[in-house]
């Protein structure tokens, strides 16, 4: 593990698929580039089943065209309402579904607004137990590629999510 407190320095271990834990708007959070191989990884690290989905995490909106081709006006006002902020969003895609959340908080956009493209996102714990909310265990902080230590999550506690696959939209968490 690294301790990495330049952000040009992440994003370059993002874009070679580095994980690493960073603040978060909510709470500490497990991330890395938004692709498959890091995805199946960090299902890994958290002993989670690998077909579990992950949060992918953006600058803005316009990185969903793409993914999310289908939007309607109903989706594009939940957007507006609750982004940027602590709110993630069950987005239809044509193949099933994607958990989305553009955050406001400074830190995370700033890395966001460097990456130019979506990261996962999840929190910092193994499946099944509590996320770290004020500490890392040294456990964690050493089975990464990085850690961003310098400051803290902007909150302390995970995001809301909203599904918006059905009609009426559903509140998870």
């Amino acid at each position: 593990m690294q301790s990495l407190n330049n952000l040009d320095t992440i994003v370059t271990a993002l874009q070679s698929n580095a994980i690493g834990i960073f603040p978060c708007d909510t709470i500490w959070g497990l991330i890395g580039r938004a692709c498959p191989t890091v995805g199946h990884t960090i299902n890994q690290l958290k002993q989670r089943p690998p077909e579990t989905p992950l949060i992918q995490l953006i600058y803005t909106p316009q990185q969903l065209a793409d993914s999310t081709p289908t939007l309607t006006p109903e989706h594009r006002a939940a957007m507006a309402k609750h982004w940027p902020g602590p709110v993630t969003l069950i987005l239809p895609t044509p193949t099933g579904s994607i958990g989305v959340r553009q955050p406001n908080f400074k830190l995370l956009v700033d890395l966001l607004s460097r990456t130019q493209f979506p990261i996962f996102s999840t929190s910092v714990n193994t499946h099944g137990t509590p996320p770290c909310i004020d500490t890392i265990p040294d456990t964690w902080i050493q089975a990464v590629d990085f850690a961003y230590l310098d400051a803290a999550p902007g909150g302390h506690a995970a995001s809301a999510i909203l599904d918006t696959t059905q009609t009426p939209f559903q509140w998870i968490r």
